[in-house]
């Protein structure tokens, strides 16, 4: 019978060695390994502290000092009474129409020979609608002249000498009471109503012009400028009185001309 021949000892724990470590090493290959990742995100801020903004294209960015400014097509909110329209001596008219007299319709017609005051109770308006206005530092001026305007509903008294009625039958008064409601507006000829200075905001479209100290941001670029000329189109426009100046804001959307 032939001998069988025995591998030594030492070679059988050598390969016994060798596949255990492989089989460590595979274990640990095969098992899944945990990553944490941190996201951070950087946002580049400018000088003045804030998040860089890029306008679309055609939209300009302005914000500064005012010395004056110019809207036509100009919308705020109701101006709030009393007020006092002005005009020209003998250059200017106002006409309330659809006033309610004693309790009947009629006219309320002023020829401008000396400034007309209109008060009323709390929480009365004017709405303009589109208006022009100039604003400055001592305070807004709005020309009336174009749509007719909207009181809002309530009692009202207009304190100057005034004709009420139609046609041939008006009748001189020195002031009179009367009731507005829908029906009831303003329609004047070469009249302007100045406002004591305040925050005022405005929105288009139409036109602006101003000028003062301005930083003008559009999808070009970043630029100052002392001059803008704006329009038509859209637009919103925020001013602040601060004592020799307006503080402008302002996004405009459309032709803008910079100086």
């Amino acid at each position: 019978m032939p001998s069988v021949q025995r591998r030594p000892a030492r070679l059988i724990w050598a390969a016994g060695i060798i596949l255990a470590c492989d089989l460590a090493v595979f274990g640990v290959r095969s098992r899944p390994v945990k990553v944490r990742v941190r996201v951070v995100t950087v946002t580049t801020l400018p000088p003045a502290g804030h998040p860089a903004v890029v306008p679309p294209l055609g939209q300009a960015e302005v914000s500064g000092e005012a010395r004056t400014l110019s809207a036509d097509g100009a919308v705020t909110d109701p101006l709030p009474l009393p007020l006092t329209l002005n005009a020209e001596r003998g250059q200017g008219s106002a006409t309330i129409e659809n006033a309610i007299v004693n309790g009947a319709r009629t006219a309320i017609v002023w020829t401008s020979g000396t400034p007309l005051p209109i008060t009323a109770g709390d929480g009365a308006t004017l709405d303009l609608g589109p208006a022009h206005v100039d604003l400055t530092p001592t305070g807004a001026t709005w020309a009336l002249d174009g749509a007719a305007r909207s009181f809002s509903a309530g009692r009202y008294h207009a304190g100057a000498a005034v004709a009420v009625g139609r046609g041939g039958l008006a009748t001189p008064r020195d002031g009179v009471d009367f009731t507005a409601d829908a029906q009831t507006t303003l329609v004047t000829r070469g009249v302007t109503v100045h406002l004591e200075p305040g925050p005022v905001a405005l929105a288009g479209p139409g036109k602006v012009a101003t000028t003062g100290t301005f930083t003008v941001t559009r999808n070009d670029g970043t630029r100052t400028a002392t001059m803008l000329t704006f329009g038509p189109g859209p637009f919103r426009v925020t001013v602040t009185p601060e004592g020799d100046h307006l503080v402008l804001d302002a996004t405009l959307n459309g032709p803008l001309t910079v100086l």
